[in-house]
């Protein structure tokens, strides 16, 4: 973009080649020379004024830098780091973990014996109580000679189990 000098213009008129990046300080320097009557060359027009932006274009490092510094002013962030563990701290606390793991399966198979024994003991009961009920009905047989239904068995079975459960306790 360049200025031309027309016999129109006044004397003072500046001819100032404008770089696309820099228009802004160029316009500024070439009115500046305009109102003082001074005739202002390109280079001096550029590095005589105060630094606007002296620092354009900037590498997209420096944009980085920058932006990650606003960054952090504008949101302080408390990094909690947590400290390194030595080999040593390491080896302890994978040994913990093993004790407990042994300790927790020793639990489980003492309670999966505990249940067996519950659970057999529960076994004995039953199959005591359904011999009481058999020899029960095997002497009222032997007196009556009738033979009971397998209904009427079940039925006998369900009423002593009903007694144990809520009259005996």
């Amino acid at each position: 973009m360049a200025e031309s000098t027309d016999s129109e213009e006044p004397s003072n008129a500046l001819i100032v080649q404008v770089d696309v990046h820099h228009r802004h300080c160029s316009q500024l320097s070439a009115s500046i020379a305009t109102t003082n009557n001074v005739y202002v060359t390109e280079n001096q027009a550029t590095n005589d004024l105060p630094s606007i932006d002296r620092g354009y274009p900037k590498t997209a490092a420096e944009r980085m830098k920058k932006y990650r510094a606003r960054k952090k002013k504008e949101n302080p962030i408390v990094n909690h780091l947590k400290r390194k563990k030595s080999g040593a701290e390491r080896v302890q606390e994978c040994k913990a973990r093993k004790k407990a793991k042994a300790q927790s399966a020793a639990n489980n198979i003492g309670n999966l014996i505990e249940d067996r024994t519950i659970r057999e003991q529960i076994q004995e009961q039953k199959s005591q109580s359904q011999n009481l009920v058999v020899t029960r009905l095997i002497q009222e047989s032997e007196n009556e000679t009738n033979h009971l239904a397998y209904t009427a068995f079940h039925h006998l079975l369900a009423h002593d189990e009903f007694q144990k459960k809520f009259v005996q306790n």
